[in-house]
């Protein structure tokens, strides 16, 4: 049985089935964003095509440019340069300047019918400086 059953039965009465809580502000696109109001240290995770995942702090964050004609966001920290290539990226480049996006994986491209107005990752680049 799921242990989180008593919760969502809560969740469910208060008229908010879908409210995910503290725990994760998660859409249909492997984007995880942090909680309105949550402090300390920021960092943003990537997950990258091969499950290997990298997070780095946004205080490391140096410059960061959106393209849209190439549709891509490219990310310089101190130490590695990040690029997120996908479509609809102009409201994820408006919340990494806000600090917002804590993990960032990838969508299959497959599943850009099904939500074409969402922001997709079909690729991420790490490449250390």
């Amino acid at each position: 049985m799921n242990h989180d059953f008593n919760k969502r039965y809560n969740e469910y009465f208060s008229n908010d089935p879908t409210k995910k809580g503290a725990r994760e502000n998660q859409n249909e696109n492997n984007i995880v964003n942090y909680e309105q109001g949550e402090t300390g240290q920021r960092n943003i995770c990537f997950v990258l095509q091969d499950g290997k995942q990298i997070f780095l702090s946004y205080n490391y964050l140096i410059a960061a440019e959106y393209s849209p004609e190439d549709n891509l966001i490219t990310l310089q920290f101190t130490t590695h340069k990040v690029t997120l290539k996908g479509y609809n990226l102009e409201k994820l480049f408006d919340n990494l300047r806000q600090c917002l996006p804590k993990t960032i994986g990838i969508t299959d491209e497959r599943y850009m019918s099904i939500y074409p107005a969402s922001v997709l990752i079909a690729e991420i680049i790490n490449e250390r400086n």
